[in-house]
């Protein structure tokens, strides 16, 4: 899902699902625990991604890591923050 962007789960729209293997958690060394469960899951969403069937060059939707133009994680964060300092200054009435 890509920010301001519509969700379109309408027919005729592909939508990957990948599943893994089970990721043993035990909790006695959380941080090389979760270093692999990021790995296996940055994995599975590789291969959704260039498996997806209709994956389109420059498409909005696509990440720009592989070659769409959907903002980065740090660009839909500043996106964010812009977002809800203009919801903040709708709500504040306006001193007349």
């Amino acid at each position: 899902m890509t920010k301001d962007h519509p969700r379109d789960f309408s027919r005729g729209t592909a939508i990957t699902i990948r599943v893994g293997p089970a990721v043993p958690v035990t909790g006695e060394d959380a941080v090389t625990e979760t270093a692999e469960l990021k790995r296996v899951l940055q994995r599975l969403l590789d291969e959704a991604v260039q498996s997806y069937p209709q994956h389109e060059v420059g498409a909005w939707w696509v990440p720009a890591s592989y070659g769409g133009t959907a903002p980065s994680l740090e660009e839909a964060a500043r996106l964010d923050v812009q977002e809800r300092r203009e919801r903040a200054a709708q709500r504040t009435p306006k001193a007349s």
